[in-house]
């Protein structure tokens, strides 16, 4: 019953079928972790590992990135955002970062500054901290006005984006015995070609699947002996974005339909 709007890789490592994957329904994405201290130090790194991103902006201006190259900017749906980390070994947020992002908006510009921890540790000295760089950087650029924001909130905020929101409309159909389809319509605004098709079984096994294509914004799928049988479903899930990053989620629960096998 719930479906995310944002994303942080691991690591902040992408890589192609990542990226390509995100495409599809994610729309806001914090995973730009390029900074101004050049190669990384850390030999568990090096060569690009776990996460690459010494050739993407440094701008605190969220980008759409590259169908090939997630790190240049290019023509794919999704905003990927900048996003340090807190007290970290590497690519961590300095004074100088936070600086920059108040420059850009000094120069007109909508920035989202954002940082991010997930270890163990008590984050509260850590997050103090930064909340320290961002006073200072306030007190510097007096003439700048900032804002704190949720995940999805910041981007909209920031790319000022009004919120809409898919509409889904979801629908069980029998068209003969042993044969069902699921028949998704969106009334509304969605992000990507298709929703998010979730199917658990009745003995509690979960699969994604891809609709086929009916028309605009109206997709399919189809439950028989050749894909999946109706009769081992318990519960569908349809999920989906706007572009602006609002997530509606529909759940059907197969035990609520007769069957009639």
């Amino acid at each position: 019953k719930w479906f995310p709007s944002c994303y942080r890789p691991g690591f902040h490592a992408e890589r192609p079928d990542s990226n390509w994957f995100l495409e599809q329904w994610i729309p806001f994405d914090y995973a730009n972790q390029s900074n101004n201290t050049g190669a990384i130090d850390q030999p568990d790194l090096s060569g690009g590992r776990y996460g690459n991103w010494e050739r993407a902006p440094q701008s605190w201006i969220p980008y759409h990135p590259d169908h090939d190259d997630y790190q240049k900017i290019g023509s794919m749906r999704r905003w990927i955002a900048r996003c340090l980390n807190m007290h970290a070994r590497l690519r961590e947020i300095s004074q100088d970062d936070v600086n920059e992002a108040f420059l850009e908006a000094q120069n007109g510009n909508d920035v989202l500054l954002s940082f991010t921890n997930h270890d163990f540790r008590n984050m509260a000295p850590e997050i103090e901290k930064v909340r320290d760089y961002i006073r200072k950087a306030a007190v510097a650029h007096a003439d700048v006005s900032f804002s704190f924001e949720e995940a999805g909130a910041g981007f909209r905020k920031c790319l000022g984006l009004s919120s809409t929101a898919p509409k889904l409309s979801c629908e069980l159909i029998k068209l003969r015995d042993k044969k069902w389809i699921l028949d998704v319509k969106a009334n509304g605004d969605i992000f990507g070609p298709q929703p998010f098709l979730a199917i658990k079984t009745k003995d509690g096994r979960y699969y994604w699947e891809n609709f086929d294509f009916v028309g605009d914004s109206h997709w399919n799928f189809t439950f028989d002996q050749e894909q999946v049988p109706i009769e081992l479903i318990k519960t569908i899930g349809v999920a989906a974005n706007s572009s602006s990053g609002i997530s509606e989620v529909e759940i059907i629960d197969v035990d609520n339909y007769d069957i009639n096998l």
